[in-house]
């Protein structure tokens, strides 16, 4: 038998070594879609991702700025819709609890002050309260009358957590209105529902730590907190398991941001869900 050489028996055990690309942080818009099968979280975060440079005032984020004077760039109405929203079971109780319990002191106030702003000079009856032919952005300073939170931090995590976490139901009241004294009345025609957010990675200032978004990688999501690889921010290809995950943090975001001039933040209003009254409804406020 021929005899094998020690520089062949060393080549021959030798492992290949195969270089794959190693998970980063824009990555996780796909694995959203193909590995955890959420479009729309994916989307929300892919226009991020694609958007110039914006990182959202504290103002806009308190719904403090009138939406309609908002640049379109930083407004999206497009990828989120009620009938996605109302499929998971948080949202739909919040909304039956909305329209339930929507004409409260405070809702009956506010409606007050919506259609003494919509009445004509001189009129005395018969004018609009609330356009719903219109871009929902625009209801929240005419007809919405009323607010509910959809969501919390301690939800399990979905499709829902992730595009929108913590998101405002609003109801805004469309009808006709007439003076009646020093006071109005409306006929109720219809109700609308509709959800805003902000999207955005940015942690208060009074913050410690910058906030735990989860560990993602190309298996997907795995929210433990044990201590994970840090996430890079470039491609790179490297001989490490396809398994690894990464821990993510509102930081990254803000990285990625500085470092490419791209990251968007932007305001999330999505269609309108219309309802009629089950009977006719005439208030007095």
């Amino acid at each position: 038998m021929p005899h094998q050489t020690g520089e062949q028996s060393s080549s021959s055990s030798r492992r290949a070594i195969v270089r794959r690309p190693v998970f980063m942080l824009s990555d996780i818009p796909d694995v959203m879609r193909s590995r955890m099968h959420w479009p729309v979280a994916a989307a929300l975060m892919q226009r991020w991702f694609d958007s110039p440079a914006n990182t959202m005032s504290r103002a806009v984020k308190n719904g403090e700025v009138a939406p309609w004077s908002l640049s379109p760039s930083n407004v999206d109405e497009r990828l989120v819709s009620m009938a996605w929203a109302m499929r998971f079971g948080r949202v739909k109780t919040a909304a039956n609890e909305l329209l339930r319990t929507w004409n409260s002191p405070k809702g009956l106030a506010l409606l007050r002050e919506r259609i003494a702003r919509a009445k004509p000079p001189g009129a005395r009856a018969n004018w609009q309260v609330g356009n719903f032919s219109q871009p929902t952005r625009y209801l929240e300073t005419t007809c919405q009358v009323n607010i509910k939170l959809a969501g919390s931090v301690t939800d399990p995590v979905d499709e829902y957590y992730a595009a929108i976490g913590r998101g405002v139901l609003k109801l805004a009241v469309s009808g006709t209105a007439s003076q009646r004294g020093t006071g109005y009345r409306i006929e109720v025609a219809e109700y609308g529902l509709y959800l805003r957010d902000t999207y955005d990675f940015n942690d208060d200032p009074k913050d410690w730590f910058s906030q735990f978004l989860g560990n993602w990688g190309w298996e997907g999501l795995d929210t433990s907190p044990l201590p994970r690889f840090d996430i890079g921010l470039s491609a790179q290809y490297d001989d490490v398991p396809m398994d690894r995950y990464y821990q993510v943090q509102n930081n990254d975001f803000a990285a990625y941001r500085r470092q490419y001039g791209k990251g968007g933040d932007f305001v999330i209003f999505s269609d309108l869900m219309r309802f009629r009254p089950s009977q006719p409804l005439i208030l007095d406020v």
